[in-house]
């Protein structure tokens, strides 16, 4: 009977551990982002795709990566590929973006704006926003695609 007390309380908090062990990928590959992207475009003075920057994106995991689109430069996008918790597949993104416009002296190339939606999401990554400036609103994930396990990381 104490057996399966433990067990009864024990299971759930593990499943909500492996969770957030898989989110965790997200806030480092993000991190990866912004650093490769700020020292590009400290030389550059402009934004960059990832080509440019030569960001790659981590390989299989919790989530598929894109730009934003096709090849939208100074963008980055995470979708969750799978179940975390109560963060829905496919229902949450973790986004970035460089705001930038030529000609104007108030671009933030050091800093990027970071934004998590999804209503059970957020928890599961509470830092995240903290690798920038909290955004108002993120980058569309839409065509976010999963990794393919045949390529090199």
């Amino acid at each position: 009977v104490i057996i399966g007390i433990l067990a009864a309380v024990a299971i759930p908090k593990l499943f909500g551990m492996t969770a957030k062990a898989k989110a965790s990928e997200v806030g480092p590959a993000a991190g990866t982002w912004s650093k490769m992207h700020i020292a590009w475009s400290t030389e550059k003075d402009t934004i960059g795709t990832w080509s440019d920057i030569g960001y790659k994106p981590p390989p299989l995991g919790a989530f598929a990566y894109n730009q934003g689109g096709s090849a939208v430069a100074g963008q980055w996008c995470a979708k969750n590929v799978t179940k975390l918790n109560d963060c829905i597949e496919g229902t949450g993104s973790w986004s970035g973006k460089f705001p930038y416009a030529p000609d104007d002296d108030s671009n933030d190339l050091e800093q990027p704006e970071m934004f998590i939606s999804g209503t059970e999401c957020p928890s599961l990554t509470p830092s995240f926003e903290k690798i920038g400036k909290k955004a108002t609103s993120g980058v569309s994930c839409s065509e976010a695609q999963e990794p393919d396990p045949t390529q090199d990381p």
